[in-house]
């Protein structure tokens, strides 16, 4: 068995489905022995020097997809209840750091932490909120445009 996580930047560069099948192969090629047929939950392929099939709601149709998806909850459930202890007062031992009311109000409340993904909304809301100083703000193309234009007119 091998377990592979993305890190937050790694999602908030690659996406969330990418930054999956990223772990999942690396997963694959941590094993200590090269499988020769691997199944992918979903409809995207990993490249793997074996075989490897993509199954479309593949954990309630294969064994081994949903003994995967078990292991992964349950070692993303660890892994959150040992957060826990490092960042208080966000509830990641209780909601996992799904986005439930629970967890958006310790957002808002707290800001975010170094283990948020940078990129997802709710997390630039309180960045806002918390730490506006990290926020990079970018140039309204539109107001250049009507700058120029009111000052052609002049």
């Amino acid at each position: 068995m091998a377990v592979v996580s993305a890190s937050p930047a790694r999602i908030d560069r690659d996406n969330i489905l990418r930054a999956s099948l990223w772990a999942l192969a690396r997963a694959v090629q941590a094993l200590p022995d090269m499988p020769q047929h691997v199944f992918v939950d979903g409809r995207d392929r990993l490249a793997t020097t074996c075989e490897c099939e993509a199954v479309i709601g593949g954990d309630g149709l294969i064994m081994s997809i949903a003994a995967a998806s078990i292991i992964a909850k349950v070692t993303r459930d660890r892994l959150m209840c040992a957060l826990a202890q490092q960042c208080p007062g966000y509830g990641f031992e209780s909601h996992k750091g799904y986005a439930v009311p629970e967890h958006l109000a310790a957002l808002s409340r707290l800001g975010p932490s170094a283990h948020h993904r940078s990129f997802f909304a709710p997390v630039i809301a309180a960045r806002e909120k918390h730490q506006p100083w990290t926020i990079k703000r970018e140039a309204d193309l539109f107001a250049a445009e009507a700058a120029i234009e009111v000052s052609a007119a002049e």
